[in-house]
């Protein structure tokens, strides 16, 4: 068996592996004539090959920039992980992770994020439950307890997105695991003709003319000429911007039936909305996080106030690197991480801790879960691993 990076010419055995993983169809037809079609982005291709030089696997590693405890670090997205049926359950890809995981960690990647088809089977790697979004369908008639103001311009692709990425990036500035979005990225969100896709985006600005807020949203069409609203992303700076892009939408209200949206969990729409029957609300997972370096994970704890300690024991049994006993000290703003052999406050896995240092669980979660184990120091504990605001809404 060899893993490694694959090579131009090789990319579109990896996108055929991919169409027959995902039962997806793919016209391989013109790969002769013009092969450099199908070697888009075969530098984030990483494959496993068998002793005949098959390729029995593969995936995709993005590079990407996470926002964690108000720093940008950097983050292995992973994407297209696929076998052959005929390959499969013979560790290809645990292969294939622990490959990426070393050059993630070589590369100075602290964190990874995947979207699993089985929770149980990535959990297996250290992967855990990351994000979870709350999705929202209501008539687009609750939206009249919101009065219109403000102004909104429609945004038609190769405008000046200036705003509507100012925006998002102060948005962000406070939510983990909020990705950082490069050009291309930006591409994918607001480069679509909105005539043809049925796609719109609109910024809300406040009476100084500042740009607050903006939607992304998408129509879905009904019979008789009427349709709901799907809303790819609601981005806002305070209460008066999230307030009056609903308002706005009010305008919709003679064709539109229902608006479907999701929302990170803390925001609430039945918090908002008079008649919480009006909104029906449901959970929706989000992906999976894994922590790469728990060392430099650490680190970029917010220090609690005062001065305390805390000391960690932590296990994870794919990246032998991350195990050990680490000590938490913070005095007057400052903190740092030490490896020691004490004994520890806390006992946890890597799965567990990834949902602690990025803020999605806090330790009273963990009360019936045997992955967490109370020593003492309870205090300093909950002082160090609090819930945080989340936010992710792109998918790879």
């Amino acid at each position: 068996m060899e893993v490694r990076k694959i090579r131009p010419e090789e990319c579109i055995h990896a996108k055929k592996i991919e169409t027959i993983a995902f039962l997806s169809g793919t016209d391989f037809s013109r790969a002769a004539a013009e092969p450099e079609r199908f070697m888009t982005n075969y530098e984030l291709k990483r494959a496993v090959f068998n002793d005949e030089g098959k390729m029995c696997s593969c995936l995709t590693l993005f590079p990407y920039e996470f926002m964690l405890n108000g720093h940008r670090v950097k983050t292995g997205g992973i994407g297209g992980v696929a076998s052959l049926p005929e390959e499969r359950h013979k560790g290809h890809i645990r292969a294939l992770l622990r490959f990426a995981m070393e050059e993630m960690h070589d590369t100075g990647m602290i964190l990874s994020y995947l979207y699993p088809f089985s929770h149980t089977y990535y959990r297996k790697f250290g992967y855990e439950l990351g994000y979870v979004k709350f999705s929202n369908t209501m008539p687009f008639t609750s939206l009249r307890c919101f009065t219109k103001n403000g102004r909104v311009r429609f945004f038609m692709p190769g405008e000046d997105a200036s705003d509507i990425i100012n925006i998002y990036n102060s948005f962000i500035a406070d939510k983990n695991l909020a990705m950082v979005r490069s050009d291309e990225h930006w591409k994918r969100w607001l480069g679509s003709d909105p005539y043809r896709t049925g796609k719109y985006t609109f910024i809300w600005y406040d009476d100084g003319g500042n740009p607050k807020s903006y939607i992304i949203a998408s129509s879905k069409p009904r019979e008789y000429e009427r349709a709901d609203m799907e809303v790819n992303e609601l981005v806002w700076l305070d209460r008066e911007s999230l307030f009056g892009i609903l308002g706005f939408l009010t305008n919709f209200i003679p064709k539109y039936d229902k608006l479907k949206v999701q929302t990170p969990v803390w925001m609430d729409f039945w918090n908002i909305i008079p008649e919480p029957y009006e909104v029906e609300k449901g959970l929706v997972t989000g992906g999976m996080a894994r922590i790469i370096d728990v060392e430099k994970v650490l680190e970029l704890i917010p220090p609690p106030e005062g001065k305390g300690s805390l000391t960690l024991k932590v296990s994870d049994s794919f990246l032998e690197w991350n195990n050990g006993t680490f000590r938490i000290e913070w005095d007057d703003g400052e903190l740092e991480v030490s490896r020691e052999n004490d004994e520890p406050d806390l006992e946890c896995s890597i799965q567990a801790l990834s949902q602690l240092s990025v803020g999605f669980t806090d330790i009273d979660d963990y009360a019936l879960n045997d992955s967490v184990k109370v020593y003492g120091n309870l205090k300093s504990i909950k002082a160090v691993f609090r819930k945080k605001l989340l936010f992710l809404n792109d998918f790879f």
